[in-house]
């Protein structure tokens, strides 16, 4: 696997630091969202990939994509969102 410059990983779907009432969140209102990323995959510089997404094995992701779904094994995507390209 190969994570480029400046790479982000995002792990909550509702990043906020107040519930709807306006409290502080604690631990119970977070989520974890796991990312998996297979191995062979390839990520660029800049790009960000949000929570709960995997990347298929041997996929490659342009430089400054966002990922915001699941990417297929050997695909290629890139753009904001990605996967706007794709080749199998």
């Amino acid at each position: 696997m190969f994570v480029g410059h400046g790479t982000l990983f995002i792990n909550d779907k509702f990043p906020r630091a107040a519930t709807d009432d306006g409290t502080l969140k604690t631990e119970a209102d977070w989520s974890l969202s796991p990312t998996v990323i297979e191995r062979g995959a390839a990520l660029g510089s800049g790009v960000v990939v949000m929570g709960g997404v995997r990347i298929g094995a041997g996929a490659l992701v342009g430089a400054g994509a966002v990922v915001t779904h699941d990417v297929a094994a050997s695909a290629t995507v890139a753009g904001m969102p990605a996967p706007s390209m794709m080749r199998p």
